[in-house]
C-alpha cells in the first residue's frame, strides 16, 4: 500500500501544471523551479490586465493597469525581476493588449487601441526598446525565424466600398533581426486580407481574403521563403 501511495504521488509530481486563468497565458512543459509561485503571484494580483510566457519558460511579459494607468513589463522567472519596458507609448492612459513572443523570445509584439484600428509595437527584449511600430488590425509571427506578417494599409489605394480604414488592405512582412520590410500580397481594392497562421516550417503562411462587396471569405495559402520574401496573392 505504502508503494501504491508512493507511485502514484511520483505520477503526480511528474505531470505538467496548465493555468488557464488569462486568454493569452500559454505554459510550457518545462518550467523553471519559480514560475509557478510567479503564475500565482500574477494570477492574484489585481493589477495584472494580461501576461504571456515565453516559448523557452523564462520570462512572462505582463501587463499592468492601475488606476487606468498601464504599462508593460518583463518578468524573469529565474531571478523573479521585473523588468519595466520605458517606452511612453506603452505607459499611461494607453489600451495595451495581447502581447506576443517572437519564435526565439527575442522580441516581443504588443497591441495599443482598439480592435479595429490600433498600433502594434515591437520590443527588443534584450535592450527593452521599441525596433518597430505599425497600423494593423491583424498579425502572425512566423514560427521559425524573427519575421512577423501583418495586414497594413495603403492609402493610394482607394476600396471600392468605403470601410473603416483609409485605404486598401496589404499583408506586409517585418524582419526584427534584419529589419527588412517586404510586401507579401499587394493592395486590392476589391479584398479585405488577414493573416492567419504559419505552418511548422515557418515558410506558408495562411491567410483570409474577404471580398468587400460579397463579403465572401476564402482561406488561402502562400510560400514566403527565407531568401526571397516577395510573393504575390494567390
Amino acid at each position: 500500500m505504502k508503494k501504491l501511495s508512493l507511485f502514484l504521488m511520483l505520477i503526480g509530481f511528474g505531470v505538467p501544471l496548465f493555468f488557464t486563468g488569462c486568454s493569452h497565458l500559454s505554459v510550457p512543459a518545462e518550467k523553471s523551479v519559480d514560475l509557478d509561485a510567479i503564475l500565482t503571484s500574477l494570477r492574484n494580483d489585481k493589477e495584472v490586465k494580461d501576461y504571456v510566457c515565453s516559448h523557452n519558460s523564462k520570462e512572462i511579459a505582463v501587463i499592468y493597469s492601475k488606476d487606468e494607468q498601464e504599462s508593460f513589463a518583463v518578468i524573469s522567472t529565474q531571478t523573479g525581476r521585473k523588468t519595466i519596458i520605458k517606452d511612453n507609448d506603452l505607459t499611461g492612459s494607453v489600451n495595451l493588449y495581447s502581447p506576443e513572443w517572437s519564435y526565439d523570445d527575442a522580441y516581443l509584439s504588443v497591441n495599443e487601441g482598439c480592435c479595429v484600428m490600433h498600433g502594434t509595437y515591437v520590443i527588443d527584449v534584450s535592450t527593452q526598446k521599441r525596433c518597430y511600430e505599425f497600423g494593423n488590425t491583424a498579425m502572425v509571427w512566423a514560427t521559425n525565424q524573427n519575421r512577423v506578417i501583418y495586414e497594413d494599409v495603403d492609402e493610394s489605394v482607394t476600396p471600392v466600398l468605403e470601410t473603416e480604414l483609409s485605404g486598401s488592405c496589404e499583408l506586409m512582412c517585418y524582419n526584427a533581426e534584419t529589419k527588412q520590410k517586404t510586401k507579401i500580397v499587394p493592395p486590392s481594392p476589391k479584398y479585405g486580407y488577414r493573416p492567419i497562421s504559419f505552418d511548422g516550417t515557418g515558410n506558408r503562411l495562411t491567410y483570409e481574403r474577404t471580398d468587400l462587396q460579397s463579403d465572401e471569405q476564402y482561406i488561402l495559402t502562400l510560400n514566403i521563403p527565407l531568401d526571397h520574401q516577395t510573393s504575390s496573392s494567390s
